[in-house]
């Protein structure tokens, strides 16, 4: 599956919803390394293609050693990144926006379209204020990550009247303006008119973790995302179904749920020659014609027979 941005944002979400929150490490979540805080410059764009081409090879040869950065910090913040980079890698904090190339080459060639600016990274930090835009406290991070719960909770039971639920819910989110960004002639070069690239924006001015949380399931759900939202029947966890064949969130936890759906048929088999036999023996058949029969109709050896019924 192609990593989207609502991709990145489902991601984000889910995330922060199999966190472990408690009244002891709930301030590290926000106790992150410099490079997480580092933002990507959205202002007037200088129509130099190579300098936007060098940025970006640049960029792709140092992102390992960024996203190793990135897994410092508290302990609720390596958790929270560990959460999103299990889908793979994400856009870095900082990393330049490979639309704006794309945007000016249509320029170029006459075109003009908007130009959807990349959101912020995956694995920026979550905003720090509240409700009402006041300082976060335990309780009201604990009570935030607990509604959330409760609507990934229905949003995974695939049923139209939870999505209506969780729609009304979240139905007060309001997502930002535009913007209209000039771009401005190369060094040593003059345009013969002004261009601009049309940016509908995607970062909230100053949004509470409400607001943000909000804004991740609306464009999750416009993505068609929530029919992938899942929760692993093992160990709990929600996670994004990124295949058809998806049943556990991780390998040990698809080991683990192999192992149980293993035992439970063994042991439904094991009834059914156990049931068998009952029946042969009520109907007063002979002890060696039981064994025969019991061994040809399940296909076992005679010491693997003995061991079911012993």
């Amino acid at each position: 599956m192609r990593r989207t941005p609502e991709v990145w944002d489902a991601a984000r979400l889910l995330g922060f919803a199999n966190l472990t929150v408690t009244a002891r490490n709930w301030r590290s979540l926000w106790d992150v390394p410099a490079s997480a805080r580092a933002r990507a410059r959205v202002g007037p764009i200088t129509a130099d293609v190579h300098s936007l081409v060098m940025r970006s090879r640049a960029w792709s040869t140092s992102r390992r050693r960024v996203l190793a950065s990135l897994m410092e910090g508290g302990e609720l913040w390596r958790a929270f990144a560990a959460e999103v980079i299990r889908y793979g890698e994400p856009p870095c904090p900082g990393e330049p926006d490979w639309n704006v190339f794309l945007g000016i080459q249509d320029l170029r060639r006459g075109k003009w379209q908007p130009v959807a600016l990349a959101p912020a990274s995956p694995l920026a930090p979550l905003p720090r204020k509240g409700e009402f835009g006041r300082r976060m406290s335990y309780a009201g991070l604990a009570a935030l990550q607990k509604k959330t719960r409760n609507q990934l909770e229905r949003i995974c039971t695939q049923t139209a009247a939870a999505s209506r639920t969780v729609v009304r819910q979240i139905g007060d989110y309001q997502p930002p303006g535009n913007r209209l960004l000039p771009v401005l002639a190369p060094p040593g070069k003059r345009s013969a008119s002004p261009q601009f690239l049309f940016v509908p924006e995607r970062r909230e001015p100053h949004p509470t973790l409400r607001r943000h949380l909000n804004g991740l399931f609306v464009r999750t759900a416009g993505a068609g995302l929530w029919q992938r939202f899942a929760r692993c029947p093992v160990c709990g966890r929600f996670a994004l179904r990124l295949i058809p064949q998806w049943r556990a969130c991780s390998g040990p936890c698809r080991a683990k749920l192999w192992r149980a759906v293993k035992k439970e048929v063994k042991e439904e088999w094991k009834q059914r020659v156990r049931g068998r036999y009952r029946e042969l023996v009520e109907a007063r058949v002979s002890a060696d014609t039981v064994q025969a029969r019991l061994r040809d109709e399940f296909h076992l050896t005679p010491r693997r027979l003995s061991k079911l019924l012993g």
